[in-house]
């Protein structure tokens, strides 16, 4: 148990610190956007109430245009927290509930904004790249800081929906909103 513990914060590490965008060339900056996502996901406990059964799948959804489709199909190969995991594109805030988490394309922020008033009480994990992503209610914002893709968590969210992010992913972010922004 310990070493397995120990290989996912490696790995978790290596991702979320080390990889220099324009550096690795072989890595696109949505397949490095798609692994943050499935490694959120390890780091976060949802309310029992984000599932209608043990059975129900792990479902992640993109809303907007992203180029992270063709990355995010692989998870469906993987298993987060034991589930299965579904990748859905979402055009509605009726498509969204069911979601565990869900990426909002920078390009669809106005929209997206929108989409997160309509779940802001839902225990889904909000993601996007957009600006002031944090500041309208989202989750996790991605900041690219010095060719590096980072991080912003608002804790104040997450614990408002039930959400319970780990002590470990908490202290990989470049900041945690605390207070309602």
């Amino acid at each position: 148990m310990l070493k397995h513990i120990v290989s996912i914060l490696l790995a978790l590490g290596i991702i979320l610190c080390a990889i220099s965008l324009p550096a690795i060339q072989q890595l696109s900056e949505e397949e490095v956007k798609s692994a943050y996502l499935y490694n959120f996901a390890k780091f976060i406990k949802w309310p029992e109430k984000a599932f209608r059964d043990d059975h129900d799948p792990f479902v992640i959804g993109v809303y907007g245009k992203s180029g992270l489709d063709e990355y995010l199909v692989s998870l469906t190969k993987k298993k987060i927290r034991e589930r299965a995991v579904e990748i859905r594109t979402i055009a509605s805030v009726a498509d969204a509930e069911g979601c565990q988490l869900l990426y909002v394309a920078a390009g669809a922020e106005r929209d997206g904004e929108r989409l997160l008033q309509a779940l802001s009480g839902s225990a889904i994990v909000t993601v996007s790249d957009a600006e002031s992503f944090v500041n309208q209610g989202g989750v996790i914002q991605f900041v690219p800081i010095r060719g590096r893709l980072r991080f912003i968590i608002n804790l104040y969210q997450a614990n408002h929906v039930g959400l319970k992010i780990d002590a470990q992913l908490l202290a990989l972010a470049i900041e945690v909103v605390e207070e309602k922004p």
